[in-house]
């Protein structure tokens, strides 16, 4: 493609795709115009509301970069089966997905605010850090192994009941003596998350005894105890999730790309733990319903018509994994859109993209094009 439809839509530059059309493409009188295919993100666009991201795919994004991505994208999304590909771009009409995304919408405006108040520049930076550091082929692994476990639901579900529980809450956040503050519960959380990297890691010796320890909450009840028993079962061998976690969790921690690269006297960088930080303030502020939104996210994880929905997602995100050049795209993209400069526009702005039919509708517009449209 020459011009990207992207640049069309957030710089203004045209909308002239010249996509490569399959023997059966329609004829170009049946193609629905970019107006029919995104209103509603034309709307913002012409009504100066994405300011930011304009910016940056005009000002910071070159040509190549976009085309590239864009070009490999559409090579992937043309090489799944017929069924699979319709089945991921039909999920821009199904509600169940769109129900969640209201929901990335409060947990990304969590983190960017409104680009001033309450912007937490420094999980912003952290996520760069790691993105230009770690290997993102552990990364992608790494997610979509986590996503596929059978075990996240209950997990999820576990979480929101334990969080809900008032001795929860007063061991978290309470001005007791036994009470873990942020202090308390940033040492908690680091101990464990660092025993993972190590080889002779264990997950009743490592998570579920320390744990226990905390004598006021009651593990061996529900939700606690199934919430142990659903991280036992995630991070069994069997689960095939822990050894990119683990590889992940030694680029956070110690800035190495793999945990077999880590030295017998490797030290953790010297770096607050903003992540940890930033699921207190999650848990505890209230600025959430933490409780109502990973119940409704083990719902939807739990439907089996969703799942089986949202397998051509998880085959997507198999072949950007193992895709170094699309890899290398995304993340110098992703680098340069969290900037801090720009990444106060522009995050504020994906909130409201995500709380308006603008993805589906970019779904749509992917849609025309896979069948040979010339959207204009």
């Amino acid at each position: 493609m020459k011009i990207m439809v992207f640049c069309a839509l957030l710089a203004g530059c045209g909308a002239d795709v010249d996509a490569p059309s399959p023997t059966n493409a329609p004829m170009p009188a049946t193609c629905p115009t970019l107006e029919e295919l995104a209103p509603e993100l034309l709307g913002l666009v012409r009504g100066a509301r994405l300011p930011g991201i304009q910016a940056l795919v005009r000002d910071q994004l070159t040509e190549a970069q976009i085309t590239t991505l864009l070009d490999t994208l559409l090579r992937i999304l043309r090489g799944l089966p017929a069924a699979e590909r319709d089945a991921l771009l039909a999920l821009g009409h199904d509600p169940r997905p769109q129900q969640l995304l209201p929901t990335v919408a409060d947990l990304l405006a969590f983190v960017a605010g409104d680009g001033q108040t309450g912007y937490r520049g420094e999980v912003i930076a952290d996520v760069r850090r790691l993105l230009r550091t770690c290997d993102g082929e552990r990364l992608f692994t790494a997610l979509d192994r986590l996503l596929a476990a059978p075990a996240l639901p209950r997990l999820l579900a576990a979480l929101g009941d334990a969080l809900a529980l008032d001795i929860v809450q007063a061991v978290l956040n309470s001005d007791e003596p036994l009470a873990l503050r942020r202090p308390g519960f940033t040492t908690l959380v680091c101990n464990l998350v660092a025993s993972i990297v190590w080889p002779d890691f264990d997950v009743q010796a490592d998570i579920i005894r320390p744990l226990s320890g905390i004598t006021l909450l009651p593990f061996d009840e529900p939700p606690l105890a199934t919430l142990l028993d659903a991280l036992a079962e995630l991070l069994s061998p069997e689960a095939g999730v822990l050894a990119p976690l683990a590889d992940t969790v030694c680029c956070d921690v110690y800035g190495v790309s793999r945990c077999g690269a880590l030295p017998a006297d490797a030290r953790p960088l010297p770096r607050d733990p903003v992540f940890t930080w930033l699921l207190y303030d999650l848990f505890t502020t209230g600025e959430l319903d933490v409780t109502g939104l990973l119940t409704q996210v083990a719902t939807l994880a739990t439907d089996p018509t969703l799942i089986e929905a949202l397998a051509p997602v998880a085959a997507l995100l198999r072949e950007v994994g193992a895709d170094p050049d699309l890899r290398t795209g995304l993340v110098a993209l992703l680098a340069t859109a969290l900037q801090d400069d720009i990444a106060r526009q522009v995050l504020p702005e994906l909130v409201l993209l995500l709380r308006t039919a603008a993805l589906p509708e970019l779904l749509a517009v992917a849609d025309a094009l896979l069948n040979g449209c010339e959207v204009r």
